[in-house]
């Protein structure tokens, strides 16, 4: 017997071997395929596996909303430098160049 609960990129499988129940997440990596996650064996009852298969979702989910979270600040803080760093280039005076020696002098003047 196969039971699956529906969700959107974690699921939890539920399968039957003899009078023993197990119990895995999978995860939906694709339409078309699913990677185990994690795996437990040896309920004796479904819904002992289901309420293990139950609480490492709220387990997985919990992990992945505060990586998310970590991800999201530092997107917003990559965003705030670049910005900063693309009003520093819009302030700058270009420098006129005339020839490739011109650029050489004016690069080692700065580097002294």
């Amino acid at each position: 017997m196969d039971k699956m609960a529906t969700t959107k990129r974690y699921d939890f499988r539920l399968l039957q071997k003899d009078d023993l129940w197990s119990a895995e997440i999978v995860r939906r990596v694709s339409v078309e395929k699913m990677v185990v996650s994690k795996h437990q064996d040896g309920f004796a009852t479904e819904a002992d596996a289901q309420t293990w298969a139950t609480n490492e979702i709220a387990q997985f989910l919990k992990k992945y909303k505060e990586k998310d979270k970590v991800r999201s600040e530092k997107r917003k803080q990559n965003k705030i430098e670049q910005a900063l760093l693309e009003k520093d280039k819009s302030t700058e005076k270009p420098v006129r160049v005339k020839s490739k020696w011109d650029l050489i002098k004016t690069s080692t003047k700065e580097t002294e």
